[in-house]
């Protein structure tokens, strides 16, 4: 009982996780489907409205049938407005969750009202046939399956004669279990690439030998850190080099120096939380970016840590200290242009390493351009 509780928790935080992250590629998902659906909705109707009284003689829409038509064209209108207006999340899931209430409406019309002495045709189909396409939170799906069912249900059973509301109800209830099923599957295959191309973007973006950000991830994520924050950005931009470098690789070899740089990455990784930017810019040179944060003191604090855990853990490796220079800027409650942040934070590294060369620091506020 445990673990299935477990196991179901987990699930639900899965879920939960992805609705979060990849809201804004589900919302232009979910809008183009609601496209597509509406197009091939009004082409089936039509070909419906045309063939059916070819092989059903006698056979005459109802005022639900001729109903649909004006409704689906509509919310194909209202899908194409939210594609040329670049709707966010919610205006986009809006959109969306009115085509399906349109069409199960309808449908749900013509298979009681529009068809009182006939068995249904649609909702069971339409149960497997709409929501699955939709990427969903499933109990989102699940309310509106029970909600749907149960009235259909009891309309079928109010309105219909007895032996055609329990086929009703049988094939009511086999097509929904269907759509239950088919959700699960439709958002586990969903899960699974989501998870593929977050882990195939994180590998593109991460620094194969010290672990961290590389310079086109990392940059690109202070950036958007950077825009998502003004008018009132608050954060640290350090910029660490190592000092003499280039002499490790000469008199150490390339593997030593390569083993050097996978360490700094992890002392970063210690040091810093998980949620800052740690980069690898290239060569010999990091950059991290600390969210929320510009403390003088904290930032002199942790830079004075990376250098003495380096010269400590290059000792260990090497058998010699190596030193880095930091240049450091800050940022509080400012509006940031990152380029002119990184050139002046890059401006003070320059400073530090012009003292003597080795080991010192310069902190600098950030000045706007």
């Amino acid at each position: 009982m445990i673990t299935l509780w477990t196991y179901m928790k987990e699930a639900w935080e899965e879920h939960a996780r992805f609705f979060k992250e990849a809201a804004p590629g589900i919302a232009e998902d979910n809008l183009r489907m609601a496209f597509d659906a509406c197009v091939r909705t009004i082409v089936i109707l039509i070909l419906f409205l045309l063939t059916t009284p070819l092989i059903i003689q006698g056979w005459t829409p109802s005022i639900y049938h001729i109903l649909f038509l004006p409704a689906s064209m509509f919310c194909l209108l209202l899908c194409l407005w939210g594609r040329e207006r670049k709707l966010r999340e919610k205006g986009s899931t809006a959109i969306c969750i009115f085509y399906i209430f349109v069409t199960f409406l309808f449908l749900f019309l013509i298979d009681t009202f529009g068809t009182p002495e006939n068995p249904a045709c649609f909702i069971p189909v339409i149960y497997m046939g709409i929501l699955p396409l939709f990427a969903l939170p499933l109990w989102f799906s699940y309310t509106f399956i029970f909600f749907v069912e149960t009235l259909f249900v009891v309309t079928v059973h109010a309105m219909k004669p007895a032996s055609v509301a329990q086929y009703d109800i049988f094939i009511s209830l086999v097509g929904a279990g269907c759509s239950v099923a088919l959700l699960n599957l439709m958002l586990s295959l969903r899960l699974k690439a989501y998870w593929k191309q977050v882990e195939y973007k994180r590998m593109s973006e991460q620094d194969a030998l010290s672990g961290i950000y590389n310079k086109r991830g990392g940059m690109a994520a202070s950036a958007q850190y950077i825009a998502e924050n003004n008018p009132k950005t608050t954060c640290t931009l350090l910029i660490i080099d190592l000092d003499d470098f280039k002499n490790v690789n000469d008199t150490k070899g390339h593997q030593a120096g390569d083993l050097l740089l996978g360490c700094v990455g992890e002392l970063l990784r210690k040091e810093f939380r998980s949620s800052d930017i740690i980069v690898r810019f290239g060569g010999d040179e990091f950059v991290i970016l600390l969210k929320n944060n510009a403390s003088r003191t904290m930032a002199e604090n942790k830079a004075k840590k990376i250098q003495a855990a380096l010269r400590q853990r290059s000792m260990e490796l090497l058998g010699r200290p190596v030193t880095c220079s930091i240049g450091i800027g800050l940022a509080e409650k400012t509006e940031v242009d990152f380029e002119s942040f990184f050139h002046q934070v890059d401006t003070a590294l320059y400073d530090a390493k012009g003292e003597d060369g080795k080991g010192h620091m310069v902190i600098r506020n950030y000045k706007k351009p």
